[in-house]
């Protein structure tokens, strides 16, 4: 294995506090060969061709991890074997603390609970491939108060948008879905976000969906090259992966009017 740098059962400093947590994921597929295993970490890259084609993906997504493995203080390493699987495992650093005093001086002492967030009345369709980021993601939105519709791929988001009031003939009803705004993941199989904007702005300039729907980029690729060919195809704005929701909901106030 491309072992992390901390062993799990080695000692930690216990003056200092210091402590490393040890995650470790093993499954039994198809494992890797030496050339495949030599991409891994690697920005932009797959194992294969047939990678992409089966499960679509951007080749970012160990890159990003391992950076953000490296910000925490740890290291991430894996172990693949050709038709015996892979096992993939990281350590990062964390500190000791002390346990909260509950009572101080015989009175309680409140601990912050996190507020839920209020509903926002704003509904958004969410076009991400990646069922772990979907999941993520949708999570984190209806935390912050939106009601979120998902959809796999550019094709499912534009038959969702078939069946919503936004489609000509159905009217305002309130018993059909409502968008207020899209969040279009760019690289996705069978279509892709690009070319499924460009399917939504022209049924818009048909006529067949009925009003303007905002449409947010979501891209692993940070460069402004391709934020300027989404705005290009009809989308109104865009955000780079990993982001925050603080940010992203800048991005929304700026596009939903």
């Amino acid at each position: 294995m491309t072992k992390p740098l901390i062993d799990p059962n080695g000692k930690t400093d216990q003056v200092k506090g210091d402590i490393y947590l040890w995650f470790e994921v093993a499954d039994s597929g198809c494992g890797m060969d030496a050339k495949e295993r030599s991409k891994m970490f690697q920005r932009f890259s797959q194992a294969s061709p047939k990678t992409y084609s089966k499960y679509g993906g951007s080749g970012l997504g160990l890159f990003i991890s391992k950076k953000l493995v490296n910000l925490q203080g740890g290291s991430i390493g894996f172990n693949s074997e050709t038709d015996k699987g892979t096992t993939f495992a990281f350590s990062i650093g964390a500190s000791r603390d002390k346990a909260p005093n509950i009572l101080t001086n015989g009175s309680s002492t409140t601990l912050p609970i996190r507020k839920a967030a209020q509903p926002n009345n704003l509904s958004v369709l969410l076009v991400e491939d990646n069922h772990v980021n979907q999941v993520v993601l949708a999570k984190q939105l209806r935390r912050a108060g939106y009601t979120v519709f998902t959809a796999d791929d550019g094709q499912e988001a534009f038959d969702f948008l078939k069946s919503s009031r936004h489609w000509k003939g159905h009217g305002k009803s309130s018993d059909l879905p409502r968008v207020d705004f899209i969040c279009m993941d760019i690289e996705m199989p069978i279509i892709d976000g690009m070319t499924c904007t460009k399917m939504i702005r022209q049924a818009q300039q048909d006529g067949e969906i009925t009003n303007h729907i905002p449409i947010i980029a979501v891209t692993a690729n940070a460069r402004s090259e391709q934020l300027q060919a989404a705005i290009d195809v009809g989308m109104d704005d865009g955000i780079s992966k990993p982001f925050r929701i603080d940010d992203l909901e800048k991005i929304i106030e700026k596009v939903v009017v």
